[in-house]
């Protein structure tokens, strides 16, 4: 195992790349913490799994949310506004009049300081200042990237100074066939899960959790992710596909998923709630390179918007307490 820090991009980035016996090769940055390649042998060279970009300023061009961090509070908190030990917060507004992943140059658009730990580990930390996008602070934060063979696993603490909301996730994108040029709609997926959260048309959820059985969420058993593409109901409307999240149950692996060609298996074993699934529906702006439904992400987390929903879980973080939380990933392949 060995851990090699280059460049990457400005002179703030840096890259970090982790090396495991098995093949498999991870490597993160500082900007935004985020996951930037993970890859596994295919044959004679190497698969990229997830979506990457070769430098800080090319992630900032094509999707500043990529493989990052995200938060204080990832997804969206409507209204933009909170209330925190009896204080109303008003929070920037940066998506329909809603708080998306934290606000503009939160986590995701941070150059966060960095410490190789050991051969198999990188910590990323970073301070959010108090009032930074209208959240209460300052909060530390820290994520430790670990690979263990095949297994990639991110651990994330939080710590504030005042009563505040914290519930942050990892934003990487899966592509298992390694091509971004082509859709995913032959990938296969199964979710431990018996209840999902609708939307609104605002993408905040309803604040109802439905049963997945009879519907297109159902991924109760291996099916192809794509069940859910090209329909003409309001949830699909809303999403082109998929932006929801699923109230995971039972033993580990929470989910899995599998390639168009069958060639790899990917696992993920969680400590959170919940996970949201963005299939990436949207047209894309020209020139850019992932297709609509090109990428599919596992964005785990405590159920969004739960402020609002109290029975959705509790986000709040208070003063001196600590948050943790644990996500994983192992990749399977011939």
């Amino acid at each position: 195992m060995t851990v090699e820090m280059t460049s990457f991009g400005s002179e703030q980035a840096k890259l970090y790349q982790i090396s495991s016996p098995t093949g498999v090769e991870v490597a993160v940055t500082n900007f935004g913490a985020r996951i930037v390649s993970f890859l596994v042998p295919d044959g004679a060279s190497k698969r990229n799994i997830v979506v990457s970009y070769d430098s800080d300023e090319a992630y900032r061009q094509e999707d500043i949310y990529m493989g990052a961090m995200v938060g204080p509070v990832a997804g969206r908190l409507s209204g933009a506004e909170i209330e925190v030990a009896g204080k109303r917060h008003q929070l920037t507004a940066n998506e329909k009049g809603n708080n998306l992943h934290g606000g503009p140059e939160s986590l995701h658009a941070a150059y966060w300081d960095a410490e190789v730990l050991n051969e198999t580990s990188v910590a990323f930390s970073t301070l959010l200042t108090d009032g930074q996008n209208g959240f209460p602070g300052p909060i530390e934060v820290r994520v430790i990237y670990q690979l263990e063979g095949n297994r990639l696993t991110y651990t994330v603490e939080g710590k504030s100074e005042q009563d505040t909301v914290f519930n942050p996730t990892n934003h990487v994108y899966f592509n298992l066939d390694g091509d971004i040029t082509k859709p995913i709609d032959d990938h296969q997926l199964k979710i431990q899960a018996q209840q999902y959260a609708p939307l609104k048309e605002d993408n905040t959820p309803t604040g109802q959790l439905e049963s997945v059985d009879n519907t297109v969420f159902d991924f109760r058993e291996l099916s192809p992710i794509s069940q859910g593409f090209n329909r003409d109901d309001l949830q699909h409307q809303i999403a082109q596909g998929y932006d929801h999240a699923w109230v995971l149950e039972g033993n580990a692996p929470q989910v899995e998923a599998k390639s168009g060609d069958g060639k790899v298996r990917l696992t993920l074993d969680t400590d959170l709630p919940a996970v949201v699934i963005y299939t990436y529906g949207w047209p894309v702006a020209e020139g850019r390179s992932i297709v609509p439904h090109g990428a599919f992400t596992l964005e785990t987390q405590i159920l969004p918007d739960a402020l609002k929903n109290p029975h959705f879980g509790d986000i709040t973080l208070k003063a001196g307490q600590t948050f943790t939380s644990r996500t994983s990933f192992e990749v399977f392949y011939e």
